[in-house]
């Protein structure tokens, strides 16, 4: 009978190739990983071992987030890694298990603000799927049948929301001003004051501001001389404003004109042809011009390359004709010496 820990660990090992997803291999995959961490604990594994426990691993680690993610509820979550305890020894499972535990006792269903935030502040927890679906409908509910003041309250801290939508936040905005308007028509500066002491998410529109703003100036002249009157507030941000009516809206700025955009794959026009012929003396940077201007190194602007090449051409032509003719006068010179040998060497033989 055949004692040897190592080998009874062994045999509970399938290759990749053989393996199938379900329950039973699952499980498997467990009691393997679970009995090498014992085996390692008490002495050395073999490397053939620590081979097969890698792609245990690794396989292990991937099925079971595919099986947290296939999860509808939170509580599904916990309780599948609560069965298999072993699975929280992965650095990642267990922190994400404690973030799920922290989730579910906020109180999901209770205090949907501050788990929206738990969750805001942990994205990682995004990419389990009924995390995700949990935060959605958060998204969703928090946005339907709300007051106007609730509702623009909300949006106040929630603009860079994929839920957030301009039109309803702007009509939240208009109903608050009209509401506004008809309370505070034909009241004392002490009574719109006092308004906007028990609302004030009403000052954060800038018109209403204007009033409160008013009302302040007023009671503060009347009740002391005007070099102890006391600064109004300071007005909100130009962003909560409400927007004019169209018709007396100014047509918006005209932006300035934007700088012509560089073109792409095109280094010939940065480089300009140069006004004299000194480069063409130089052989070392008249090639490397030549290459610049090359047509097929300038894919994004063939013509203008072919221009400049032509041009850096045409203004070096006097420069390598005078050179030409100089090397073909050596040249006749040099003929005309081999043929006056030759002769010579005829004529004495």
């Amino acid at each position: 009978m055949n004692r040897n820990p190592e080998n009874r660990i062994k045999r509970l090992f399938i290759p990749n190739e053989n393996y199938q997803k379900n329950e039973k291999n699952f499980n498997t995959d467990i009691y393997f990983f679970s009995a090498f961490r014992e085996f390692r604990e008490k002495t050395i594994p073999s490397s053939e071992l620590n081979g097969m426990y890698n792609i245990v691993k690794e396989r292990l680690f991937q099925n079971t987030m595919e099986i947290i993610n296939n999860k509808h509820y939170l509580s599904d979550i916990i309780n599948f890694i609560d069965g298999h305890e072993i699975l929280r020894s992965f650095t990642y499972i267990d922190a994400l298990y404690n973030k799920i535990e922290d989730l579910y006792n906020i109180g999901i269903d209770t205090n949907i603000f501050e788990a929206r935030r738990y969750i805001d502040e942990n994205s990682d927890l995004k990419y389990i799927r009924a995390i995700q679906d949990l935060y959605d409908s958060y998204m969703s509910e928090m946005y339907d049948g709300y007051t106007a003041e609730k509702y623009f309250k909300i949006y106040q801290n929630n603009k860079n929301s994929r839920f957030f939508n301009k039109e309803k936040y702007l009509n939240a905005k208009k109903d608050m001003y009209d509401k506004a308007e008809k309370i505070l028509r034909g009241k004392t500066p002490d009574e719109i004051l006092q308004f906007f002491n028990e609302n004030p998410i009403y000052a954060k529109i800038y018109e209403l501001y204007e009033i409160k703003k008013k009302a302040f100036a007023d009671r503060n002249r009347a009740a002391s001389p005007e070099s102890n009157e006391v600064p109004p507030p300071q007005p909100p941000p130009e962003s909560n404003r409400a927007p004019p009516p169209e018709s007396n809206r100014a047509p918006p700025p005209q932006p300035p004109p934007a700088a012509a955009a560089p073109i792409e794959n095109c280094p010939a026009a940065e480089i300009e042809v140069p006004s004299d012929n000194s480069v063409c003396k130089n052989k070392k940077e008249y090639r490397k011009l030549l290459l610049a201007f090359h047509p097929d190194k300038n894919p994004g602007c063939k013509e203008l390359a072919d221009e400049k090449f032509k041009a850096l051409g045409n203004l070096c032509d006097e420069v390598q004709n005078k050179g030409g003719s100089k090397n073909k006068s050596k040249a006749k010179k040099r003929k005309s010496k081999s043929v006056k040998k030759r002769q010579s060497r005829k004529s004495n033989k």
